[in-house]
């Protein structure tokens, strides 16, 4: 399953911090968004965020001797979220640990030399007792330490969801059900019976061409005095 373990490192906080209210059960509690920015990552580091043993030998040719990017200027965009991570950040804000955060939008850029750029985006709820300076992080660098962080694929955590019809079909066991929309009520089946429902359908269409017929009947008539 694919991790995010990164020791301590430099990094650059953006200039979008985010804040949002939310409430979890009946407390309002208050939730903080902050962009990291080149976060260099090595080869393990790419390797278990991936899930793979090769993953970085992916992202670099060797020319020369030296490791080159593979695709010159090439980003790589995760669409995985790594949750219940442990998030500490230190600079001249001070110094701040956030619990069960959410790591996503993670952007990987390879660089020349082996080293790959990571963005990404921590999204965590800071505790009643805590107290993060948002405005001192603003464009700050910082030093950040990330573990714990696991992402889950789609086949592991959702598995199939059951998809209800929108209206009931006949279906044969001896072909495919029908594919131009629902039929009436009541077609027969492979017995060939029809039920007092299609019976109903029928008769209840038969008075519609009859109303219908009466009233255009109506309206044909010549006007009187002619």
């Amino acid at each position: 399953m694919p991790t995010l373990d990164i020791s301590t490192r430099p990094a650059n906080i953006g200039g979008n911090i985010a804040t949002r209210g939310e409430r979890t059960g009946e407390e309002d509690t208050t939730a903080v968004s902050i962009p990291l920015r080149d976060l260099l990552l090595d080869e393990g580091d790419i390797n278990r965020m991936m899930g793979l043993a090769d993953a970085a030998n992916r992202l670099f040719v060797v020319l020369g001797g030296a490791s080159t990017p593979a695709l010159q200027g090439a980003s790589i965009l995760l669409a995985e979220k790594f949750r219940n991570a442990r998030v500490r950040l230190a600079g001249s804000f001070g110094k701040v640990e956030f619990l069960g955060a959410v790591v996503s939008r993670v952007k990987l850029t390879p660089q020349a030399g082996g080293a790959t750029s990571m963005d990404c985006t921590v999204t965590a709820r800071p505790t009643q007792n805590q107290k993060v300076d948002v405005l001192a992080m603003v464009n700050s660098p910082a030093n950040v330490t990330i573990a714990g962080g696991a992402s889950k694929s789609k086949d592991e955590g959702q598995g199939e969801l059951p998809l209800p019809l929108a209206a009931p079909f006949a279906r044969s066991e001896d072909g495919p059900p029908p594919t131009k929309g629902v039929e009436p009520p009541g077609r027969p089946g492979a017995s060939g019976e029809e039920s007092d429902d299609r019976r109903d359908f029928e008769r209840a269409a038969k008075r519609k061409i009859e109303d219908h017929k009466r009233r255009v009947g109506v309206t044909a008539r010549a006007p009187r005095g002619r």
